[in-house]
């Protein structure tokens, strides 16, 4: 199996534009499943360095200087626990924030940040969006200008999706510590399958954003790979969600690695 860290080493010096869309909570054997019903591409599953959430992906990809982009769909990963240090800031030419997370729509209920969010604030950084600072002027970005651009190599788009909450599970209590084989909201209960089925759920709706968007860079020209920064645990050896404290295993560490076809 190929090293993720590799593959993307290649694709940043590739000649031209290059994009990689992140999954967040991607896990490789689900995407096969259904990937080709939103995009065409060469696909193979990747090894993540071992890697088992955002923060401590990131620094172990992006420990160098990238001329280019960052696209925040979530949580800037500055702020993603302090246990790891690592401020992206200072390795990204630009970190554009496309939405802030968490959001609370109401008492006890979180909301998942949009993925076609991130496609609207990607696509008016593109340069040949002619309106680019008005229509971020008014999306509250007043500091951006015509001229913050991405640059001609590497760019980097995270998706929350498929990260909880799940959109098929409007809320739920203490979900880290009390799951096991059944999972409890404040009317329902759920087993493990209507779990996968709500985690699935989320896997498309980004998906199906991240393909979308993929389409549009391709029409430029640009390199595309959807991929992810780990997986997720859905109680495989008694395992849930992703973070530190798991033991490595194929679904945190093996990850979609798929390179668009125009």
């Amino acid at each position: 199996m190929e090293s993720q860290k590799t593959l993307l080493r290649e694709l940043d010096v590739a000649e031209g534009e290059s994009w990689l869309l992140i999954l967040d909570c991607g896990r490789a054997d689900y995407f096969q499943e259904f990937y080709d019903e939103y995009i065409d591409g060469e696909y193979q599953t990747v090894y993540n360095g071992g890697n088992k959430w955002t923060k401590p992906w990131f620094k172990d990809m992006f420990s160098y200087l990238v001329e280019g982009h960052l696209f925040h769909g979530g949580q800037p990963i500055r702020k993603i626990r302090k246990a790891v240090e690592y401020d992206e800031r200072k390795y990204f030419n630009h970190v554009p924030s496309a939405t802030t997370y968490p959001i609370v729509e109401e008492e006890n209920r979180w909301a998942t940040s949009d993925p076609a969010g991130v496609n609207q604030v990607v696509e008016q950084h593109l340069p040949e969006d002619s309106m680019v600072k008005d229509r971020l002027y008014h999306l509250g970005y007043t500091m951006s200008s015509a001229d913050d651009t991405p640059e001609m190599n590497m760019n980097v788009v995270r998706y929350l999706q498929p990260h909880t909450p799940y959109r098929a599970i409007t809320s739920f209590g203490d979900h880290r510590n009390g799951v096991r084989s059944r999972v409890r909201d404040e009317d329902h209960s759920f087993t493990r399958e209507d779990w996968i089925d709500a985690y699935v759920d989320n896997y498309r709706w980004g998906l199906e954003q991240a393909a979308s968007l993929a389409e549009t860079l391709c029409e430029r020209g640009a390199n595309v790979v959807i991929s992810a920064d780990h997986g997720e645990c859905l109680g495989e050896r008694d395992q849930w969600f992703h973070g530190p404290k798991l033991n490595e295993c194929p679904e945190l560490c093996e990850v979609p690695w798929l390179r668009v076809q125009a």
